[in-house]
Formats: C-alpha cells, structure tokens, sequence
C-alpha cells in the first residue's frame, strides 16, 4: 500500500482525488510508465501519466529536493488544495481539512470516465509522512503514506527518502 499513493485493490473509483479547479502540471509527452508507489487497479486499460508527472529518484536528485518535515507537514497540509495524476491518467484532488477530513474526487478518465468522489481522513504521523485513508464507493480502501520533498519545480510524494528503487510522483500543494 502506498501514497503517491496506496495500494488500490478495487475499481479506479477506488483511486483517490481530483477537484478540477486545482492547478495541475500540463504539457510534456506522454508514456506507460509501472506504478510503484500508487498501485493501481489489474486488469484495467491503462492509460499513461505524464511524463513529469512520475520521476525516477535519479530525476527528482537532479531538482535538489528537500524533505519536509513533520513540523513542516503540520504547518502546510491543513487546508492544503492536492492534485495529483494517477499513472491511468485519471486527475484526483482534495482539500485537506483542517479538522482531517477530505473529499477526494476523481475525473476517472483512465478508468471508466465517470467523475467520482469518496470521503477519506489524512494526518501527518511522527517520522513525517502524509498519510490518507479514503473509503472509495467501489472496492476497498485505500490507505496510503508518503514522505513529501519540496524539489525546484515543486512537490513529489515518496516511498522512501534517498531510494533508487522508488518513483517520486508530483502533487500540487496550494492554498
């Protein structure tokens, strides 16, 4: 399971977040790319990210990223606006209540095309990761933790700081 996100065992409803309004990175070719950090659903038709949208650690190195802390996380994520891209190319987005409630919403293009939204809860936990749980209409949960770093070009959730192995994926991060 994972955030950038988590493990996604059910339908692409079960993919979380895409408010619409969010600023989201455009442009940039297109490519298939596999989904180590955010699982997606088997045996769907899939659709690629955007090529920025998904960065090898090699990459993101090369944007001088910083990790934020759990102090800097407390500080940044209550009533944050979030989008992401998922690797179907299905846009997701939410709003991080200060209370840790969310509504993430998907356009579901990489999946059936049919907009969807399910309720979910995120917090920051001690060793500094951003963490979500939504409950999608169609499938299980998802749960999902991340490391967030600020890069030159903005932010990336991680699995693991400084790991080769592991994909960073873009997140817009406003106010």
């Amino acid at each position: 399971s994972g955030y950038g996100l988590a493990a996604n065992h059910g339908q692409e409803d079960t993919d979380p977040s895409a408010e619409i309004s969010v600023k989201l990175v455009k442009g940039g070719p297109m490519r298939t790319l596999r989904f180590v950090v955010l699982a997606v659903s088997a045996g769907a038709l899939a659709l690629p990210a955007r090529a920025q949208d998904v960065l090898t650690y090699t990459e993101l190195k090369a944007k001088a990223p910083v990790a934020l802390t759990r102090a800097d996380l407390q500080a940044l994520m209550p009533g944050a606006k979030m989008s992401r891209m998922n690797e179907k190319g299905s846009r997701h987005g939410w709003t991080n209540e200060p209370n840790g409630d969310m509504i993430v919403s998907s356009d579901n293009r990489g999946g059936n095309g049919r907009p969807s939204t399910a309720p979910g809860k995120w917090t920051v936990v001690d060793d500094g990761r951003f963490c979500m749980v939504v409950q999608w209409k169609k499938g299980e949960s998802e749960e999902t933790c991340r490391f967030i770093v600020k890069a030159s070009d903005g932010y990336y959730a991680v699995t693991e700081l400084d790991s080769v192995a592991h994909k960073a994926f873009k997140l817009s991060i406003s106010r």
